[in-house]
């Protein structure tokens, strides 16, 4: 097993052992996809490696001489000052990505790299979740000091979210911007090579994603995320590919002669992937192969009272895409929706609060609040479900 990169990753302030090693142990179900004779000790020498120790015996010395070393620690004010801080997502996941937490007025919001601030509020069990949406997150480390970090649980699983500087915060920013940047250049495709091309085909898997299809026909190359149709790619080099539909490009990566993952660039961000097999790929994605089949059922249009289609008027955006904004008018009793710079179409409900498009087989959820009206849309398509935070401010303002 090749020795991974010294001081990838920054230790916490204040590093809790505990969390580490529940890391440790989720870093070792992403070693056996790839590898399934992995052990615990591989993981901790790897995790070790990550935060720039040369051992997990090392790793866990400095960590208890901190313990021994920590003074008193004064919790920022507020009713959540103690969860209040910047928390960074596992690079090995996602690159260049941080969660800021703020709290404005007794009342606590969330904001990822490059997204959009959303606020939380307290759900069952001292988790916060986003009202409307899955997942929760739950903040960790002892409630007389600021949250040591936390654990982000999602319908794909939970990932381990540490405190962060407010200087790593910023350089993962810049870092995202530098990524934008490089994302949307202008690329030139070169000669294929089939024979160096077909090694790359095959099934790969993030942990925090569904699985991903790379296919050769003839002499062209396509990537296919589960549930969704396949995109051609070119290749820049004989490693690097790029898509030409949207600004995304991936790389594949050898170990030992063998191709055994490739990294998605999209968003700003950098998403790892391991090689897997066909049949761990599709028990990962199964879900999603499900919701997207139920997403191509025929649709029936009910009546509904006009009046209720100004709720949802206004201006929705995903943290996903900013430049994607969704723009939701009303006419005559009737619900249309523009997404970015594409055509106007009309929606049609199914219900109160649920309508579908009749030229793609997509549908929205407008989730209201207490006034009536709604405050984020869910948009379903391949077998995903999208959250949109509305970002207009005025009531009926598109």
């Amino acid at each position: 097993m090749p020795e991974p990169p010294l001081g990838e990753c920054a230790l916490p302030d204040k590093p809790s052992l505990e969390r580490l090693k529940h890391e440790a142990k989720r870093r070792l179900q992403t070693m056996r996809l790839q590898s399934p004779e992995a052990k615990l000790a591989d993981a901790q020498f790897q995790l070790a490696r990550a935060y720039g120790f040369a051992s997990w015996r090392a790793l866990k010395g400095e960590i208890d001489s901190r313990a021994d070393d920590a003074g008193a620690v004064t919790i920022p004010s507020g009713r959540y000052g103690r969860y209040v801080g910047c928390y960074l997502m596992d690079p090995s996941i996602s690159t260049n990505t941080v969660l800021e937490i703020t709290e404005d007025d007794g009342r606590l919001f969330a904001q990822s790299t490059g997204g959009i601030r959303s606020e939380l509020v307290e759900g069952d069990g001292g988790a916060f979740v986003h009202p409307g949406l899955p997942g929760r997150y739950v903040f960790t480390g002892d409630e007389t000091r600021p949250a040591t970090g936390l654990i982000a649980h999602g319908e794909r699983g939970s990932h381990d979210l540490p405190r962060t500087t407010q200087a790593k915060a910023d350089a993962a920013q810049a870092a995202y911007a530098r990524a934008l940047v490089r994302e949307s250049r202008p690329r030139t495709a070169i000669p294929v090579q089939p024979d160096i091309h077909g090694a790359y085909v095959g099934h790969y898997l993030s942990p925090a994603g569904p699985s991903l299809e790379i296919t050769l026909t003839g002499e062209r190359m396509f990537i296919r995320l589960a549930g969704q149709p396949p995109l051609q790619i070119f290749p820049e080099t004989d490693t690097d590919f790029f898509l030409r539909v949207t600004p995304a490009q991936l790389g594949f990566v050898r170990a030992a002669g063998k191709v055994t993952g490739l990294v998605l660039h999209q968003n700003g961000r950098g998403q790892p992937m391991a090689r897997v097999s066909a049949e761990a790929a599709a028990k990962a994605s199964a879900s999603i192969v499900r919701r997207a089949a139920e997403q191509l059922q025929p649709r029936t249009a009910i009546k509904i009272d006009p009046a209720i289609l100004g709720r949802y008027v206004g201006r929705y955006q995903s943290s996903l895409n900013l430049t994607r904004v969704f723009v939701v008018t009303a006419e005559n009793g009737r619900l249309f929706i523009k997404v970015g710079e594409e055509d106007r179409y009309e929606v049609y409900p199914e219900t109160e609060r649920d309508f579908f498009w009749t030229v793609s087989p997509t549908q929205i959820s407008f989730i209201t609040d207490a006034t009536g009206r709604a405050n984020l849309a869910i948009c379903r398509q391949f077998g995903r479900d999208l959250p949109l935070m509305r970002i207009d401010t005025e009531e009926g303002q598109p």
